[in-house]
């Protein structure tokens, strides 16, 4: 196993200046905002569309039975290293203290949705079947009506 940081890992790194103190102080505001323990959550979250969130885990992980495949967009987003350098960019603002934790945690989820919705538009393979894109008049996977695309939001969670 390797010592340093794993593929998946983000490094973030920050400046600082003004002496002793005011580094003591940044710390302790660090330390009480991370204790504030929230989550940014981001996907289809549920919505007046009751079926919405089983088609989009449909369209995620495929149904076999239905012979629909696996089009991982959900998955395809979160390893987006774009994503991961917008997120880490943020964390650096949050930590100079220059965003307040509120104003990051929702940079954070209108990165996620954006990344999210690129993905649905990428047309992820495998292409569609001759007769589906037939029916539907489009080759484009996991776009007909446009409605999973505008059913991603996020949210932030406090778990306090």
């Amino acid at each position: 196993m390797a010592d340093g940081p794993s593929d998946s890992s983000v490094i973030v790194s920050a400046e600082f200046s003004g002496g002793w103190d005011a580094l003591v102080a940044r710390l302790k505001e660090i330390q009480r905002q991370m204790s504030v323990n929230a989550e940014v959550k981001a996907g289809v979250l549920g919505s007046s569309d009751a079926d919405l969130p089983t088609i989009a885990a449909t369209m995620e992980y495929g149904s076999p039975e239905k012979k629909i495949p696996a089009r991982p967009f959900l998955r395809k987003a979160l390893h987006d290293p774009r994503l991961a350098a917008n997120v880490a960019r943020i964390a650096a603002q949050y930590y100079k203290g220059s965003m307040p934790l509120a104003s990051a945690l929702a940079r954070v989820g209108v990165a996620s949705v954006s990344a999210i919705q690129t993905a649905i538009g990428s047309n992820i393979p495998p292409p569609l079947a001759p007769s589906t894109i037939a029916a539907k008049g489009s080759s484009k996977t996991l776009i007909d009506t446009g409605r999973l695309r505008q059913s991603i939001h996020y949210e932030i969670v406090s778990k306090i």
